[in-house]
């Protein structure tokens, strides 16, 4: 499994979102972490390589996640 670099207030920021939407991420950089990818990422190109987003909406609000997969 691949590890997990916190960059800046990231991981307290993940933390204090509502837990529906912090267990939707949770599961999904799961997934990264074993090598997967989840069926809803973006490539941020514009970003560069291996720059990726996952996204996700609840009650109105919308949240974004950037990572970056280093290979």
């Amino acid at each position: 499994m691949k590890n997990v670099v916190w960059i800046g207030s990231s991981r307290d920021d993940i933390s204090a979102l509502p837990v529906p939407v912090k267990a939707s991420f949770g599961y999904r950089l799961r997934q990264v972490r074993q090598g997967l990818t989840p069926d809803d990422m973006k490539p941020l190109a514009q970003f560069g390589t291996g720059v990726h987003e996952l996204r996700d909406a609840y009650q109105r609000n919308a949240s974004r996640v950037a990572y970056i997969v280093n290979l």
